[in-house]
């Protein structure tokens, strides 16, 4: 289960994707977790803790900012890297559990505080169902123009950079002006929020860059 998945690529040339991710390894040991409302004694070990992961990587995303060929597959870990319909759920795969898992449900946000606890009788028919919800989300953020309207009603700088360049991508002109004010002082916020200093002297990841080289790089960068 580790490691699988669906990939949809669409005529316009978006990469849908849900994944399972997770631990290497098996755990042997329970432990309790309190804080976050549940714990191990209800299933039987070994255990693996999975996440399942859906969304899209945009095409000209993934050529301007990851430099990516985009008419290829993404690479392994390259999951849902521009928007996401559910970006972590955790998934527990367990030699047995004691109580039927509960349905997985598309958290609000991008991820959810839920644990699903599955095991070999129950993970087929929880997994098909999980895919059921999952599947029809995913296909409606694959392509430009829906991957463009998710980011834009983001808060985080990163997204609107994103949604930045879709705009410009998709001319959309006059969303550019208040998109990039809205980035600026979203980032503003996350550095004094943060304490962090900008990342102007690292040439792999542009949306991290201060707000100015952000800008001087989209000048550059065909539309």
């Amino acid at each position: 289960m580790r490691g699988a998945g669906l990939v949809l690529h669409t005529p316009d040339g978006c990469w849908g994707q849900i994944a399972f991710s997770g631990a290497s390894r098996e755990r042997t040991e329970p432990y309790y977790d309190h804080s976050a409302a549940y714990d191990d004694s209800a299933m039987e070990f070994p255990m693996l803790e999975l996440r399942l992961t859906a969304g899209t990587c945009e095409p000209y995303l993934m050529r301007v900012v990851n430099e990516l060929d985009p008419s290829k597959p993404p690479p392994a870990g390259f999951v849902a890297a521009h928007a996401w319909v559910c970006w972590y759920a955790p998934v527990r795969f367990a030699r047995a559990v004691q109580v039927t898992p509960s349905p997985f449900e598309i958290p609000p946000g991008v991820w959810t505080d839920d644990r699903y606890c599955i095991d070999a009788d129950t993970a087929a028919p929880w997994l098909g169902a999980a895919l059921a919800k999952l599947a029809p989300a995913t296909r409606a953020l694959t392509s430009t123009r829906a991957v463009y309207d998710r980011l834009s009603t983001q808060e985080n700088f990163v997204s609107l950079r994103h949604a930045y360049l879709l705009a410009r991508h998709l001319g959309l002109d006059g969303d550019l002006a208040p998109l990039e004010e809205r980035a600026r002082k979203a980032e503003e916020h996350a550095r004094e929020r943060a304490g962090s200093r900008t990342s102007d002297l690292q040439t792999t990841y542009p949306q991290d860059w201060s707000h100015e080289r952000f800008m001087r790089f989209v000048e550059n960068t065909p539309r």
